[in-house]
């Protein structure tokens, strides 16, 4: 057979290049193939690669083929020169460079371009990240794992907005610690985040938390109203912040109210562990509180695994904060204390209307006597 590489029909040619973006298409290339990595001039090293080879000594060479079947779109990659020859030479009896291989590699990168391009401009979103960093200043939440949670929506800017604890090796929590992170949480969010929204340059937010309770239901507070927002979930059994799919058909929160109404109103969130009633009472010198709880079955570190979970929080606890006022008077304040998982704090502090609802104040487990303590207080919302 004679070679049919210069045969390629130019509309299979252009339809190649558009489908891959114009990127090598081998797993995890995505060179760039119109422009020199080191110069930047334009220029065009595309290498056009046939799947199964045109003549009978190439690799993966398929003689009941003919010459239209050869040269047809689904048998050809756009790679650059190095995985081409890897493919067709040094490495083409690989198993993992076989036809179904490589027919796998092509879809998934024309899969990966096909839903990048198909983005809207209103599925652009704003990252936030607010936590902890490790390390050398390295952020606890990684980009990468942010864009794979993000999916089909993508950011805004490259790195969105990252604030990170002022006080990074605190083991233990006082007045003056809980101070300066709420101030310096406001701050934050004032310069990189309320102008900008202001101006319209961000009309949706991505959170990623992970940080103190009393702080995280402090920024829901902070970013309540601000633009439509979606919170993300650390899931501890798949290390990652996408959510399961699917979702558990009978789940739901159980709401335990107090006997009486006479004393101070306590919301203790039992989600990711039991809080007992003792430990809630002892926080308050005079009369008991009246004991408000949201729990489930069986209180755990990972309950919460799909999208549907914190939807249905969000209902619940905007309800029992309305029912809570009702019952306790719009002079009383609200006491929480929280055991629940990263996403539900902040839920929590968007659900809570600051001129609406009680005045929270937030208590915190401190890890050094694993007694509560008051951490901070939320009312009207302070710019």
């Amino acid at each position: 057979m004679p070679d049919s590489r210069t045969k390629i029909p130019d509309p299979t040619k252009l339809k190649l290049w558009l489908m891959s973006a114009g990127r090598c298409q081998y797993q995890v290339c995505n060179e760039i193939l119109w422009q020199d990595a080191l110069t930047l001039a334009k220029l065009n090293k595309a290498h056009i690669a046939h799947i199964h080879g045109v003549e009978p000594t190439a690799a993966r060479h398929d003689p009941t083929m003919n010459a239209a079947q050869i040269n047809d779109f689904g048998n050809l990659m756009l790679m650059c020169y190095t995985h081409h020859r890897m493919i067709d030479h040094e490495r083409k009896d690989d198993p993992e460079h076989s036809s179904p291989a490589l027919r796998a590699m092509k879809k998934a990168h024309e899969d990966r371009i096909k839903l990048v391009t198909g983005f809207k401009e209103d599925s652009k979103s704003e990252i936030l990240r607010y936590g902890k960093a490790i390390g050398e200043g390295q952020p606890v939440i990684t980009m990468g794992e942010v864009y794979q949670a993000m999916k089909p929506r993508y950011r805004e800017t490259e790195n969105g907005v990252s604030i990170c604890l002022v006080s990074q090796m605190a083991r233990s929590y006082d007045e003056a610690f809980w101070s300066s992170e709420t101030a310096h949480l406001r701050q934050c969010l004032n310069q990189q985040l309320r102008e900008r929204i202001r101006l319209g340059q961000v009309t949706h937010l991505s959170v990623f938390a992970i940080a103190p309770q009393p702080l995280l239901i402090l920024l829901g507070h902070l970013i309540s109203g601000m633009v439509p927002t979606e919170v993300h979930q650390r899931i501890k059994r798949t290390e990652t912040w996408g959510w399961l799919s699917g979702s558990i058909a009978d789940f739901d929160f159980i709401i335990k109210r107090p006997d009486r109404f006479d004393g101070p109103p306590a919301l203790v969130l039992s989600l990711s562990g039991s809080i007992e009633s003792a430990r809630i009472t002892r926080c308050f010198d005079g009369q008991p509180p009246s004991i408000w709880e949201i729990t489930i079955p069986n209180p755990n570190t990972d309950f919460l695994l799909h999208r549907h979970q914190l939807d249905r929080f969000c209902v619940v606890i905007r309800e029992l904060l309305d029912e809570i006022k009702i019952r306790h008077g719009h002079d009383s304040e609200l006491h929480v204390f929280p055991a629940a998982p990263l996403s539900v704090n902040v839920e929590l502090g968007r659900q809570h209307k600051d001129t609406a609802d009680l005045p929270m104040v937030i208590y915190n487990e401190d890890p050094a006597d694993r007694c509560f303590k008051r951490a901070l207080t939320i009312t009207l919302r302070q710019a």
